[in-house]
């Protein structure tokens, strides 16, 4: 399955808090792919939010429904949708668009990675 729900996942906990219990189904549909095609989770907070994060990877790129490469978000008081390109809406107007011109996509998997390694070497916390 695509790389994309575990962002979605940190990114509700970073702001919903921990989750406390988590429902999954899971199914393979494509050959090609060596693990699941498709989760479909449900997680519920600390704090008793609810919410549902839907992945897959077995459609052509077009075909893509508004959850795949996209977060939505819901609570009482609206919601907001993070889309694959970083973008954050609320309603129909961006409010907010990553605009970084520096670096490549992976830089911080690399930085995070050697920080990593060089903590294990030095015995530092990371």
């Amino acid at each position: 399955m695509d790389e994309t729900p575990v962002h979605h996942i940190d990114t509700a906990r970073f702001l919903f808090g921990d989750i406390s219990s988590i429902y999954a189904e899971t199914r393979r549909l494509n050959p090609i792919i060596h693990g699941e095609a498709q989760a479909i989770l449900t997680v519920r907070h600390a704090n008793n939010m609810l919410g549902t994060i839907d992945g897959r990877s077995f459609l052509d790129k077009e075909d893509l429904g508004p959850t795949m490469d996209d977060a939505v978000f819901e609570g009482e008081s609206g919601a907001i949708r993070i889309s694959a390109l970083g973008e954050i809406w609320s309603k129909h107007e961006k409010i907010w668009t990553d605009d970084f011109s520096t670096g490549s996509p992976g830089d911080s998997i690399c930085a995070a990675l050697a920080h990593f390694t060089s903590c294990l070497e030095s015995c530092q916390p990371f």
